[in-house]
């Protein structure tokens, strides 16, 4: 392995002065930069990152936990990374298959020195599983708020998101609409459902607990769960995520429904891949983007001046009309 000794022999200059160099240093000629580095690419040096943040305590290197990777998270990853790119940070990205022991796990690795700050999906609101971690890194909370916590968060008005997506759908005509949400340990799908019944009841429609289906939100258990609400009579299915509102647009697809002709659907996130599908899907644009620029730059903010005040910031979705409502 090429060394800095190795370089400096190469050029004739000291240890001292090729480490000045790749560390930005200005106190190097322009002429010895420029030859030390021609000699660090013909050499194939690869700097020593361990060390070197050893040296300076940092790592130029920001953790995100995350419960999957799916096509949300894929566009939250892809906002943090430019982020993080213009202000020449990297990312380690980790993914717990939204299991609380693997979570904890990351949490422990990423404490070992790898990383300068930490963006985190938490997989429970419990501040203590997180205590730990708050106390001795910098960390940004992401969609579910942990109280208790002196903790920045970033996130979306969840209960605003569905009561837009409800008046919608009212607004066109429709009166039975169906629900398909998951579990609701999670507030974010609590806010969602509350939206849902507070505008039934401003709208003078019973709520049927009956056409609201429980399922984990894939594009399998949304076309079960269709099939489901369709006998039970519904004239639209308002799913919590666009993977779920896809299986569902799948299952009536595939029974000769259409869709809206037939029976609306509508999602919620707005995620990118869904362009390349016939269905202009009607859904919620949560702002990934925004979500994902915010999380990085208020992170690497706080990790710059550990003197800022701690954040909240919750950002407002906005409903996309498209051609399944």
């Amino acid at each position: 392995m090429v060394t800095i000794k190795d370089i400096a022999n190469e050029c004739g200059v000291s240890s001292m002065t090729v480490s000045r160099v790749l560390n930005g240093s200005h106190l190097v000629a322009e002429a010895t930069k420029k030859m030390v580095l021609e000699a660090c690419e013909n050499l194939g040096y690869i700097p020593n990152s361990a060390a070197k943040a050893l040296i300076t305590k940092e790592t130029k290197i920001i953790g995100l936990i995350i419960p999957a990777i799916d096509h949300y998270y894929t566009d939250v990853i892809k906002a943090i990374t430019r982020c993080l790119d213009a202000r020449d940070y990297g990312l380690l990205l980790c993914s717990y298959d939204r299991k609380r022991e693997k979570e904890k796990d990351y949490m422990n690795y990423l404490l070992q020195g790898r990383v300068d700050g930490i963006i985190l999906f938490p997989s429970s609101r419990s501040k203590l599983n997180y205590i730990k971690i708050v106390d001795k890194i910098p960390v940004i909370f992401a969609n579910r708020r942990v109280l208790g916590l002196n903790a920045s968060f970033v996130g979306i008005d969840n209960y605003a998101g569905s009561v837009k997506m409800v008046d919608y759908m009212i607004d066109q005509g429709y009166k039975r609409i169906g629900v398909i949400h998951p579990s609701l340990n999670h507030k974010s799908f609590k806010d969602r459902l509350q939206g849902y019944k507070d505008v039934l009841e401003q709208n003078s429609i019973t709520y049927d607990e009956s056409i609201v289906c429980e399922a984990e939100l894939f594009f399998d258990n949304g076309y079960k769960c269709a099939e489901e609400l369709v006998a039970k009579g519904v004239d639209s299915i308002f799913a919590f995520n666009d993977v779920c509102a896809m299986g569902a647009i799948r299952y009536c697809s595939d029974n000769g429904l259409s869709v809206p002709g037939d029976i609306g659907v509508a999602g919620f996130d707005n995620i990118r891949y869904l362009e390349m599908f016939n269905h202009r899907l009607t859904t919620i644009d949560q702002n990934v983007t925004m979500i994902g620029e915010n999380l990085a730059s208020i992170i690497l903010d706080e990790i710059n001046n550990p003197s800022l005040s701690k954040r909240s910031l919750i950002l407002s979705p906005t409903l996309v009309a498209g051609r399944t409502i």
